[in-house]
C-alpha cells in the first residue's frame, strides 16, 4: 500500500469530490461541509464512499460516515488510516 503524503491526500479527495459531483474542484475546499455546502445526498455519499475506499484502498466502515462532515474529516480520517 502506498503511503501518501496529507496533502496527496487533500488533492485526491478534493478531485473525487468535485468529479462525481460535478462541481468545479475551487468549490471544493478543506472546510466545505458535504451536505451544506456541496449538497451531498445519502445516494451521493454512498457512491463517495466506494470511490474513496478504490482510490486509498482502505475500506471506511459505515459507522465512521456520521462523522465525514467536513472535507478536512474525510482527510483526516484517510490520513490516520495508514
Amino acid at each position: 500500500m502506498e503511503i501518501l503524503e496529507r496533502g496527496e491526500i487533500t488533492q485526491k479527495v478534493k478531485s473525487i469530490l468535485a468529479e462525481s459531483l460535478n462541481l468545479s474542484e475551487d468549490r471544493v475546499t478543506l472546510e466545505s461541509r458535504l451536505i451544506e455546502d456541496l449538497e451531498v445526498e445519502s445516494v451521493d455519499m454512498i457512491a463517495l464512499l466506494l470511490e474513496f475506499e478504490e482510490c486509498f484502498g482502505r475500506e471506511i466502515p459505515n459507522k465512521d460516515l456520521r462523522n465525514l462532515t467536513t472535507v478536512d474529516a474525510i482527510v483526516n480520517y484517510i490520513a490516520s488510516q495508514r
